[in-house]
């Protein structure tokens, strides 16, 4: 059992106030994606945290790969699935 708030976590934006995106799992803020004056990076950080559940998973997933040679397609699926999601793809 991890001691992080269990994922899925998800991105939030609330344009009532004067942040930028947010993310929250099981109904609880994790972080605040702070915006830059002149970019857009707030969104993009925020996609990346809210990724890091399933990231870490695909990472464990992978070392497992690495250590038994077991080789799934379902693995590297979602491998890619979790790095289009962190990128925003």
């Amino acid at each position: 059992m991890s001691e992080h708030t269990e994922g899925p976590w998800g991105v939030q934006y609330d344009y009532r106030v004067e942040h930028g995106p947010m993310v929250a799992g099981e109904g609880f803020l994790i972080a605040k994606a702070e915006p830059k004056p002149f970019g857009g990076s707030g969104k993009a950080n925020a996609r990346l945290i809210a990724a890091a559940p399933e990231l870490l998973e695909a990472l464990e997933a992978a070392k497992h790969m690495i250590d038994t040679g077991d080789v799934s397609d379902m693995a590297l699926d979602k491998i890619d699935a979790v790095i289009s999601k962190a990128k925003g793809d």
